[in-house]
This record gives structure tokens, sequence and C-alpha cells, in this order.
């Protein structure tokens, strides 16, 4: 019996090239910090156009500063994930700047921790609403506009390791990261026969400005202990994974959660 593949399914192979970003447009929410920021630089250094999406304007117009002599070109557009009218605007002012979106980071994410005895409603809510609901109307509006153009694209999110493994005090960030990896795999499940990928990268504690306001010294310093490859995690370490997810040399991998997390977590 002979297997006909059908050549249009596969990108060109070219070696290098496939590996890189150049020319690409990426999509990245919560792209003024942490891993999104560190992405963003990481994309627009390999000549890719970046949309950059994030509620602080202070921090995208640092961040426009920064890499204005890099490869690639940079649109900021201050927005809330949680904004249905946001998240529209968004993906609008993209495709108006570029023409088009290839590939999306979802970054954008918060914590307000307690104990599960003690946590209130609101709190459970308002991070489930920027985890997990703001996550899955980004998605949905760029995965739109990727069946539009018709030629596919990769989506990729920022999960936790955390959803693996669960964490005292944080049961509401660990349900929305755990809901998130579910999510992308259904996104995988419902568009692969359009091309369009959807994975999740699972970090190991990362030295991010969120991990600094939300972690005692003494967790980072137990943390830093026990990891095998003793020490944190750098954005860059998941910038470098994203920018693998979001380009061809990955044109074969959709519905995954890769742990980048220095071995502290081995699924």
């Amino acid at each position: 019996m002979q297997c006909t593949l059908d050549p249009t399914l596969f990108p060109e192979r070219d070696g290098t090239a496939m590996q890189s970003l150049n020319a690409k447009v990426i999509a990245v929410t919560g792209g003024a910090s942490g891993i999104g920021r560190a992405t963003v630089i990481e994309a627009l250094s390999q000549g890719a156009n970046v949309l950059a999406g994030d509620m602080n304007g202070v921090a995208l117009k640092a961040l426009a500063d920064e890499t204005e002599n890099l490869a690639g070109r940079l649109h900021t557009v201050e927005m809330n994930a949680t904004s249905p009218e946001d998240v529209t605007d968004y993906v609008a002012g993209g495709v108006q700047e570029f023409g088009r979106i290839d590939g999306l980071l979802v970054s954008a994410g918060i914590t307000r921790g307690a104990p599960i005895l003690e946590m209130s409603h609101e709190d459970w809510h308002f991070v489930l609403d920027v985890n997990l609901s703001g996550a899955f109307s980004v998605m949905q509006a760029v995965a739109r506009q990727m069946v539009a153009q018709g030629d596919g694209g990769s989506i990729v999110a920022i999960t936790s390791d955390l959803a693996i493994t669960g964490q005292v005090g944080g049961g509401n960030y660990v349900a929305s990261k755990g809901g998130l990896i579910s999510l992308v795999k259904t996104f995988a499940l419902e568009l692969g026969r359009r091309q369009i990928r959807a994975n999740t990268i699972a970090p190991g504690a990362t030295d991010t400005p969120l991990l600094q306001v939300t972690a005692p010294q003494e967790f980072i310093d137990d943390w830093v202990q026990h990891a095998p490859l003793g020490r944190l995690g750098d954005p860059r370490d998941h910038a470098e994974m994203a920018s693998f997810l979001l380009s061809d040399a990955s044109a074969w991998i959709t519905g995954q959660t890769f742990p980048v997390n220095g071995g502290s977590v081995m699924p």
C-alpha cells in the first residue's frame, strides 16, 4: 500500500531558516515584562515584526526605545486581555500595521494567592479572568485571523509547572494554568487541520518581576537549592523555547506542554 503525502502541508525545508522567525509577524501579550518581553526582544532580533500588547504603557514605551535598532519592527498596543474590545482592537491594529499574524505568544498573567479555606471569590475570579479567560479571548481572536489568512500559524501559551504539581496558597493560579493547558490542547485538536498549531510552555521559578514581588526570598533559596540545574530560570530560557515553537522548525509539534524548569519537575 502506497501512502501519498500532500506536499502543501509541509513548510519549505531551508536548514537554519526554518528555525528563524525572520519576516514572520508575532503577537505577544504581556509583552512589556518578564517572559513576554524577552520573547519580543528575541523575535525582533531574528527579524520578526512584533505586535506587543500590555497594560503598562510606560513599559511598552521603554521596550520600544530599547529595541529600536533591532532587525524587526515593533508595534505596541496598550491593552487589557480581559476586555473584548481591547482584544479586538489589538488584533485589528496588528493586521493593519503588518498585514497578517503568523504566531502568538500568550504571556500575560497574574497571581493573587491565599489558602483554599480563606480565598475570596473575588480573588478566585480575578486570577481566572486574566490567566484563562483573557488568554482564551486573545487566542480565539488570533486564531480567527489565522483561519482567514488560510495558511496556518502557531499559538504558544505560558502556563506553569505548578499546574502539574499544585501549589499551597495558589489554588486559583494553578487552576488557571491547568485550565490553559487543556484549552490549548483543544485549540490544537480543533484547528490542526487548518495547520494551526498550539502548544504550552510550563516554566519553573523564573527571575521575572512577578516572581520578585510574590515569592519570599526563602522560597527562592529553597527552590534553587533543590533544582537539579541549581539556578532560577531566566526569561530568555523561555523566549528561546517560544521562538522554536513559533518557528517552522516545530512544524510537526502541536498539543504539547514543554516544561522549562531546570529539572525541578519531571513529569
